[in-house]
């Protein structure tokens, strides 16, 4: 969700200040956010952990704003998605016609807040490609004040929180039928069951990857199969071809990633075989 800034919060003017001002001992003394870079097969997700160090609650905070220059810092790709630890929400904020935005965190519920002495992790941007604004960048918090908000450099972290999760869920795909007889060139449904399990995140997201055969051509001979999706349901073509007693072999792939960005993958196939002979 991108946002008008200047419809943020009310008050919102204290956040357009002097750029003559800079982050201070103060601003540490309330509050500080690490950050923890995970580099996977094709993502790059950035963890943060926020402490508040001071006497007041946090009402929340965000990446990539510094407080002292009215600026946000991140520019380039929107993140390909943006998590949020349990009782948490998050939005992309941006000036209109501006390049740079920021990601801001807030509870989700009204009464939510993180309390004097207490830390929160969690928080994570998963990039297509690594933005190192992401780790470079100042952070903002808002404080039930006085004073009201705190901002500094992000401090990156050299190893994980001790509650963040770097495992990722297992997965496992059926196919129902796994072998389609007899190959008489109609188009047959296909259900995948897919089972994926996590040991934080109670329902990882389960996505099609791909579907590819050995000898298809896969705009006529596979339809339905939303790449990209959960898509469970999509068709074949159970056509006679390949080499005796192989024949055509259609391999799906599935994903599954978690709520902190990690990703496993599995693949299973469907056989149409060229003829019934035994071995």
């Amino acid at each position: 969700m991108i946002s008008n800034f200047k419809n943020l919060l009310p008050g919102v003017a204290l956040l357009f200040m002097s750029a003559s001002l800079s982050a201070g001992p103060r601003d540490d003394q309330v509050a500080n956010v690490g950050v923890y870079v995970q580099s996977h097969a094709d993502l790059t997700a950035y963890t943060y952990t926020i402490r508040n160090t001071g006497n007041q609650p946090i009402l929340g905070f965000s990446i990539g704003f510094d407080h002292y220059t009215g600026a946000s810092e991140i520019s380039g790709d929107a993140p390909l998605e943006v998590i949020s630890p349990t009782d948490w929400k998050s939005r992309i904020i941006a000036l209109e016609e501006s390049p740079y935005y920021e990601v801001r965190w807030e509870p989700a519920a009204e009464t939510g807040r993180l309390e004097p002495g207490t830390a929160q992790s969690g928080f994570t941007v998963v990039m297509r490609n690594p933005n190192p604004q992401l780790q470079n960048s100042h952070w903002t918090a808002i404080i039930d004040g006085p004073p009201t908000y705190a901002s500094s450099q992000l401090t990156v972290l050299d190893g994980p929180p001790n509650d963040l999760d770097t495992i990722p869920p297992s997965i496992s795909v059926e196919f129902e039928p796994s072998v389609v007889w007899p190959p008489n060139n109609k188009i047959r449904n296909i259900t995948a069951s897919v089972t994926a399990s996590d040991d934080k995140d109670p329902a990882p997201a389960i996505t099609l990857v791909s579907v590819t055969c050995n000898e298809c051509d896969l705009q006529k001979d596979v339809q339905g199969a939303e790449v990209g999706t959960a898509d469970l349901n999509f068709s074949i073509r159970a056509k006679r071809g390949g080499q005796p007693k192989s024949g055509i072999v259609y391999t799906v792939v599935y994903s599954a990633t978690d709520a902190a960005g990690n990703k496993s993958e599995t693949s299973a196939t469907i056989a149409v075989p060229h003829d019934q002979r035994k071995e």
